[in-house]
């Protein structure tokens, strides 16, 4: 069983999947399976994905379109065998000791972490850091790309909220506030 499930989930852009992919398989942390998650994919995404030849990568195709990183998400937590869990946006790419920095905080007692982004402009130009500081707060946005969570978390709190039955706050808010408000412990 690997300690870390990573899961990408994606909708019709199979030319960034390489590199998103390539950014797991770079992990200086190895001890992980990669679900790719299509979204009801009706492009060569599956074809992308099976070409790249690592036993720790799996693509699996929702049959319908739900329009939202959500449904995939929920998708990866269902085939989950690790007992950890990180989100990687399909257009997104980790530095290479991000599992590692993400195992550590939950070795450490922690229950759910989240890092430090920089959003990087056409070209590589000018990476600007995205401004969300500690401390965690409840409504407090996060990107999923940012965060990793044990997988027990989630079989409590409930899974990613279906984001046409939301009010005025996203599936990503909704569901970190929902660890929050169960006393899990929090770390940047």
């Amino acid at each position: 069983m690997p300690k870390v499930t990573a899961i990408i989930a994606t909708y019709n852009w199979s030319t960034v999947l390489p590199y998103s992919i390539g950014s797991v398989l770079k992990q200086s942390f190895e001890d992980f399976e990669l679900l790719v998650v299509g979204d009801g994919c009706t492009d060569d995404s599956e074809q992308v994905d099976n070409a790249i030849e690592d036993e720790r990568v799996h693509w699996h195709n929702l049959a319908e379109n739900y329009g939202q990183s959500a449904g995939p998400h929920n998708e990866g937590l269902r085939l989950a065998k690790g007992e950890i869990i990180a989100y990687l946006g399909h257009d997104d790419l980790w530095l290479p000791h991000h599992l590692e920095t993400m195992v550590a905080a939950m070795e450490a007692g922690h229950d759910f972490a989240y890092s430090f982004l920089a959003s990087v402009r056409e070209e590589g130009k000018n990476p600007v850091p995205v401004p969300f500081n500690p401390p965690y707060f409840p409504g407090k946005w996060l990107p999923p790309t940012a965060v990793a969570h044990r997988l027990s978390v989630i079989k409590d709190v409930g899974d990613w909220p279906d984001f046409r039955k939301l009010e005025g706050v996203d599936a990503e808010s909704d569901l970190w506030r929902r660890i929050h408000d169960g006393g899990y412990k929090i770390t940047h």
